[in-house]
């Protein structure tokens, strides 16, 4: 019983020193529920919106990258060019990320093809000791040829061990918020497994609509986690885990669920994480992550987009 009350306590200081550690070595580099892709959308102008690619959090000791790769477009015999984009962060209100010197984690880049690029930005600069920060990834096309394909990814590595824990594809898909009548469809991901020890997380961004000439709105969504048979879950305080929210534009919301509220030790449990549009207008998309991070250390473990069909083709900017 001593030695393990003993390991209770060193886990969380042996963790606490790799951050302090980790923190002196941070640089400052660092249409009817209709689905669109957002980053295969014609985009050409200055003035392009940003493309979440995810919602996500982030945790002292760890780097979120935002990767984009010049590939030609499989499908079109013209030989790809150079393509510009604009790479940057965002936080969970829209609004740019500052790195310690007050400058936004954001850069420009042109690509040749069969090139990549990618932007840091270090959980030291945002994170900090009481948690995780929610962070979004955001690329912008700013000009892109016709035999090139944008093909971003959201990576998360430990800054110590330089490894990565998290490798999510880029594309992200939106919801036209304009239900169907006259009740608005559930959109469901994937099941998975939960147990002791994770917390699931659903985050839905408002995002501009760059197919669309009507002005971003506000857009009413309810978010639920339920079990495999539909049932709805129950917190440790006997609250269902479901809400409704307003989401402003640009701004993101999130649903979680603690796995010690419904798994006992050794055991998963299934849980569907969903979402419903009740309200908005088709200036926006409603853009959805699925994340699962630990407790303990408040890292991710795995992060999701929507995919209906993932062998779909999708057409290329121009």
């Amino acid at each position: 019983m001593k030695t393990a009350k003993k390991n209770t306590i060193i886990v969380p200081i042996i963790l606490s020193m790799l951050f302090v550690i980790d923190l002196f070595q941070t640089s400052a580099s660092t249409r009817n529920s209709t689905e669109a892709s957002y980053i295969n959308s014609p985009q050409e102008a200055p003035d392009a919106p940003h493309l979440p690619l995810a919602s996500v959090g982030i945790t002292l000791g760890q780097t979120a990258r935002i990767n984009v790769v010049n590939s030609p477009e499989p499908t079109n015999s013209v030989l790809p060019g150079p393509m510009t984009v604009e790479m940057c962060f965002h936080d969970a209100n829209g609004n740019l990320v500052m790195d310690r010197l007050r400058r936004p984690v954001q850069k420009i880049a042109t690509i040749d093809p069969h090139h990549g690029d990618s932007l840091d930005l270090n959980g030291n600069l945002v994170g900090g000791l009481a948690g995780r920060v929610v962070i979004i990834p955001c690329v912008r096309i700013l000009r892109v040829s016709e035999g090139s394909r944008p093909v971003p990814t959201v990576e998360i590595f430990s800054n110590l061990l330089k490894t990565s824990m998290v490798l999510n594809p880029g594309v992200a898909r939106g919801f036209d918020p304009q239900p169907d009548p006259p009740v608005a469809p559930e959109i469901a991901f994937g099941m998975v497994g939960i147990t002791e020890g994770t917390t699931a997380r659903l985050y839905l961004i408002n995002a501009q609509n760059p197919a669309s000439t009507e002005p971003q709105t506000d857009v009413t969504v309810e978010m639920e986690i339920h079990d495999a048979d539909g049932n709805e879950f129950l917190d440790r305080r006997g609250r269902p885990v479901r809400k409704t929210v307003n989401i402003e534009p640009n701004h993101s919301a999130f649903l979680e669920l603690n796995g010690n509220d419904i798994a006992v030790p050794g055991s998963r449990v299934g849980i569907i994480p969903c979402f419903k549009i009740l309200n908005g207008a088709r200036g926006s998309l409603v853009v959805p992550t699925f994340e699962m991070y630990l407790n303990i250390t408040q890292q991710t473990l795995l992060l999701g987009n929507f995919v209906s069909d993932p062998h779909a083709p999708v057409e290329p900017p121009r």
